[in-house]
């Protein structure tokens, strides 16, 4: 199912960084602008710094009514059920997103892992959201939430966790608990052939289930557990060349089934299969293969119907023979033409009907459909609810920055690590990251950072202002076993390099 979503559009000023201390920034992507904003202000370097904060923000667009899953790189998954935003059924939502999943990305942001407490967190992924219609800012409705998902680690304390932005500076409160999944729409690859040495069809099966080995074990045939769907296409499907033209070269012959409780493959549809007579032919293969073990739940015990999706194509050998044979590509192209004809006329047929059933719609009609509505509501959610064996769930009722955490709670012993010869600068930001805990301690102007556990490798990050010019250090050290000074002896640089300074000392 295709699915669109649209973010909030951030205030940006093209020119300069703007900063307000009641409300987010606002600001450029732009160091140079940045470098403007020192030269110019007295703003902070956590202000600057922040300019660059949503250098990769993700712009979408959907209905309300509707809902839309995020996927982002980093793994993180937002789900916004259909009718979830403050706003009418049929209103189109423009939602922004900005995934921080790694140290780069949440450095280059100037985000940190502690807490309104001044705690320190282990990041599991940060993200940013916000939802508008047109210049109105949406919340979710009263008593309505979405879900976020995280990758699953060894660790299973994680919370989710609200950010607070003030003066450009994230801190993060408002612990969550995780939120358990029921329903599964994962898809696995459950068997694949190498390429025969010779022409052939190549085939590939895919199912829906819990686990790939329990749907690799329910395509096996009952009379010989040695074989399985594919091998048996593979070893008794005949047919000649002629009997598959025409056939695209490199087509994908997707053909949907159920394999049902007793275990045969009964078909339910396919994705635009060209040839409609090879696709008659595949279809009373399968359906006649010998019985198959079928599903069974390993919840219950009992046996259920799995949705199978087989995919059949040519191997090499035959897609180039298929694609140098002038007359079957003739026949292709007449075959697409007419096909590419007939969605044309479906669709504006499609488009007539649809605005002649606006045009008529009454109130009455209207009553239906917001019952028809709720109805998908219920089911809609249950189905976009994603059970993943590789993601951790939480259920949230805001907008804005959102960060899967756990507390660090090491056993070892806390000294203190103090910073000297800071009293220079007009402003500066230390952050010091953990790479084995995935945390980030920042200090806000301060010269000591309290509670460091001992023998842990960190990194040191400092940005500083002086003069209205901008400095920077950075070191990697193993944390001492007492109360430790550290000299700071930055070098200046050009502030449109200091993403490359940032990312080069985290590498």
């Amino acid at each position: 199912m295709k699915t669109r979503l649209l973010l909030i559009f951030l205030v940006v000023s093209l020119n300069s960084c703007n900063f307000n201390s009641s409300s987010d920034t606002k600001v450029s992507n732009n160091d140079t602008n940045a470098a403007d904003t020192i030269s110019k202000t007295s703003y902070t370097v956590d202000q600057v710094l922040s300019c660059r904060r949503f250098n990769k923000l993700q712009k979408f667009k959907f209905v309300n009514k509707k809902g839309f899953t995020f996927r982002g790189k980093g793994g993180t998954v937002l789900i916004f059920p259909p009718n979830v935003f403050n706003c009418s059924d049929n209103d189109s939502v423009n939602i922004s997103i900005t995934e921080f999943a790694d140290f780069t990305s949440m450095i280059n942001a100037n985000l940190s892992t502690m807490t309104d407490k001044n705690g320190l967190l282990e990041s599991n992924g940060m993200v940013y959201c916000k939802a508008y219609k047109d210049d109105k800012e949406l919340e979710l409705k009263k008593g309505r939430s979405f879900t976020c998902m995280f990758n699953k680690t060894k660790k299973n304390d994680y919370k989710l966790f609200q950010g607070v932005e003030k003066n450009g500076i994230v801190s993060w409160t408002n612990p969550a608990a995780a939120v358990p999944y029921h329903k599964n729409t994962k898809t696995a690859k459950v068997y694949n052939f190498v390429e025969a040495p010779k022409e052939a069809l190549y085939i590939s099966a895919y199912g829906t289930g819990n686990d790939i080995a329990e749907i690799e074990s329910s395509l096996k045939f009952v009379d010989d557990s040695t074989a399985h769907i594919t091998s048996y296409f593979f070893d008794k499907y005949a047919a000649s060349y002629t009997d598959l033209l025409p056939m695209l070269p490199y087509e994908s012959m997707i053909l949907n089934f159920t394999l049902t409780k007793n275990g045969k493959l009964v078909f339910a549809n396919e994705d635009n299969v060209l040839n409609l007579k090879v696709k008659s032919k595949l279809i009373a293969f399968f359906q006649n293969m010998p019985k198959m073990r079928g599903f069974i739940d390993p919840s219950t015990g009992a046996k259920e119907d799995l949705p199978i999706f087989i995919n059949i194509t040519p191997n090499q050998m035959l897609a180039k023979r298929l694609e140098s044979d002038q007359a079957n590509m003739s026949k292709v192209d007449k075959l697409l033409a007419d096909r590419a004809e007939k969605e044309k006329q479906i669709t504006q047929q499609n488009e007539k009907r649809e605005k002649e059933e606006i045009e008529k719609r009454n109130e009455e009609n209207r009553k239906l459909e917001i019952e028809n509505e709720k109805r998908e509501l219920e089911r809609g959610e249950e189905i976009n609810l994603i059970e993943d064996a590789s993601k951790l769930a939480f259920s949230s009722t805001k907008l804005g920055w959102i960060n899967c955490d756990r507390y660090n709670n090491d056993p070892r012993p806390r000294f203190d690590l103090a910073f000297s010869d800071l009293d220079m600068y007009s402003s500066f930001s230390i952050k010091i990251i953990f790479p084995k805990l995935n945390s980030i301690y920042q200090l806000y102007m301060g010269q000591t950072a309290a509670n460091i556990p001992q023998g842990e490798p960190i990194k040191i990050i400092f940005v500083g202002i002086k003069d209205k010019a901008v400095y920077f250090f950075h070191k990697n050290m193993v944390t001492a076993n007492k109360n430790d000074n550290l000299v700071i002896v930055p070098q200046k640089i050009d502030i449109a390099d200091l993403s490359a300074y940032i990312d080069r000392s985290l590498n």
